[in-house]
């Protein structure tokens, strides 16, 4: 089961519906033979920004360290979720700069860093010229998502060597 995150993947996918059969004691096929699921959960971590680390960091380099550290105990790469103060007031000066441009060197130190665990970074700035100055800067390796001026209910996505865009339905 992929995507199984939240209040909705587990009251839905998990306790209704795949806990529920599991408890009637599977699933009967027409041919008799008894089905019973076995669920195996995979994703994407998704590291986001954090209201602590905003609160208690003194300097770019306390944003450096904490994920630096969190990075090297994941097993799998994740995407870095960069949102900014427009969506949370708490989140001013993320990276430890006022300044976008300058936190974008901040994060961008941080991906090269840990390119083996950084698979992305997903931009939430509100700004589209800063999110395609960013994606031009990132490592080869790295894809990036943007959602400048989109609030989107459910998306279409397509994926590029260095961009996943996302468009509305």
């Amino acid at each position: 089961m992929n995507g199984v995150t939240g209040r909705m993947g587990a009251n839905q996918h998990l306790a209704r519906s795949i806990a529920e059969i599991r408890r009637q004691g599977g699933v009967t096929l027409k041919d008799g033979t008894r089905l019973m699921p076995d669920p195996v959960l995979v994703g994407r971590i998704v590291l986001m920004a954090s209201r602590a680390l905003a609160a208690c960091a003194r300097s770019p380099d306390d944003y450096g360290q904490v994920y630096d550290r969190v990075l090297a105990q994941v097993k799998q790469p994740v995407i870095i979720h960069w949102l900014g103060e427009m969506f949370d007031p708490a989140l001013e000066g993320y990276w430890g700069r006022g300044d976008h441009a300058q936190a974008m060197e901040v994060c961008l130190d941080v991906i090269r860093k840990n390119a083996a665990k950084v698979d992305g970074i997903k931009v939430s700035l509100l700004d589209q010229d800063k999110e395609i100055a960013m994606r031009r800067r990132l490592p080869s390796h790295a894809a990036t998502t943007g959602d400048a001026r989109h609030r989107l209910s459910s998306a279409a996505v397509t994926k590029s060597p260095r961009h996943i865009h996302v468009s509305p339905l």
